[in-house]
């Protein structure tokens, strides 16, 4: 597809001599402009996967966005692909367009949603007609849940729940059986699978975490269930991937970290104001429904430097945390090791919190779990509890309620 910026300033021959003179005083120039949208596949990264083309087909270029921008930042303009103007005159420089397909995720996961995107810098002569081709290529990852037979035909029920730090999607068995695949932003994954085994209800859950990401993957998870006894089984994840070169910042140690004179005993002050905990987008902490998306962003404060950071959750929560490594219902998120390595993607844990001053504790990844493994119609509730190192403590109740269907 193809739209072309120009002015129309002749339509005889001796307009067509003004035209000329009309560009080289006014010291501007003329540009046509080609947009294509590079529809390749994502990259699989498991070996012995197929990736399919479910999404691509269906992208539309003429609902793409386009933005001009000058270097110096004295133009810019926007509009979509169909609206584009037949008449553009740019003065003389330095540009940048870009391009990007609607951005209807608004940075977070979702279904069937393949992203593009592209941009590239060209100059405007006085006087002559610069051409610009810009395509734009995938922007985001896909995932995709296999589960063997083994899997599907020993459960009962199963939840697999693939979260990001601030959204998540859930594949139950109709999702598995549809091949439905979701599209995430290019930031780590979290997977977690838990499931009942038919025979006798036991149950057993696993936890994996994708840091190796990057725009055009395509994360293929296959999910196996092994019988371990008459009465036990185990998950399991093959994460096996295909060789590549990546470059891996691990991160959390600035390049050059100045050390705390004794990191054992930190300073703390004799005097500080208690521990504070404010709920933006809930200030009076009241009762929220749970949905695929939710904002439970809540900072917290505690001058006198975190001590301990525990969250307990309601008893009909409670056997699932319990998986994760909890204690009747507890999450130590400072101390519970086992807490810190299955949670520490989707909170904030161990020295994230410890001796912190501020800490922004977001639960808007695993609430929104309860939508998909919870009973419908009851409330859940998070109490958390911050103590700092003076002995000053605070407890807030976070309180959810789980739609019926």
């Amino acid at each position: 597809m193809k739209k072309t910026f120009y002015t129309i300033l002749a339509c005889t021959a001796i307009l067509s001599g003004c035209r000329d003179t009309m560009l080289t005083e006014n010291g501007t120039g003329i540009l046509t402009f080609n947009l294509n949208c590079n529809q390749e596949e994502y990259s699989d990264k498991v070996i012995g996967v197929k990736s399919g083309d479910e999404g691509t087909s269906a992208v539309d270029i003429n609902e793409f966005e386009v933005i001009i921008n000058s270097s110096t930042g004295s133009y810019t303009k926007s509009f979509l692909y169909k609206d584009v103007p037949s008449m553009l005159e740019l003065s003389a420089g330095s540009y940048t367009v870009s391009a990007h397909s609607p951005n209807i995720n608004s940075g977070m996961a979702a279904w069937n949603s393949p992203e593009y995107a592209g941009s590239k810098t060209f100059e405007v002569a006085v006087g002559k007609i610069s051409t610009v081709d810009l395509a734009c290529s995938l922007s985001n990852m896909k995932v995709s849940i296999n589960c063997s037979d083994k899997f599907l035909n020993e459960l009962s029920d199963f939840v697999i729940t693939v979260s990001q730090e601030t959204s998540s999607l859930t594949w139950q068995r109709q999702e598995v059986i549809d091949s439905k695949a979701g599209y995430f932003p290019v930031a780590p994954l979290t997977v977690f699978v838990s499931g009942t085994r038919a025979i006798d209800n036991s149950t057993a859950t696993v936890t994996f975490k994708i840091t190796n990401v990057a725009a055009k993957d395509h994360h293929v998870i296959n999910i196996d269930a092994t019988t371990t006894g008459s009465s036990k089984f185990e998950l399991s994840i093959d994460t096996t991937t295909n060789d590549k070169n990546v470059e891996i910042t691990v991160p959390g140690f600035d390049q050059n970290p100045v050390p705390d004179p004794d990191p054992e005993n930190p300073e703390i002050p004799d005097v500080a104001e208690a521990p504070s905990m404010v709920w933006a987008a809930n200030p009076d902490f009241e009762t929220v429904t749970i949905a695929e998306e939710m904002d439970v962003n809540i900072v917290v404060k505690a001058p006198g430097k975190i001590k301990e950071f525990k969250v307990t959750v309601s008893e009909n929560f409670a056997e699932m945390v319990g998986a994760m490594g909890a204690v009747d219902g507890e999450m130590d998120l400072i101390n519970n090791e086992t807490i810190i390595g299955n949670l520490e993607d989707m909170l904030p844990t161990g020295d994230q919190l410890l001796n912190q001053t501020e800490v922004n504790f977001s639960l808007s990844g695993l609430v929104p779990l309860i939508g998909a493994v919870g009973n419908p119609g009851e409330d859940y509730t998070f109490t958390l509890y911050v103590q700092d190192a003076l002995g000053q403590s605070l407890t807030k109740v976070c309180k959810f309620y789980n739609p019926a269907e």
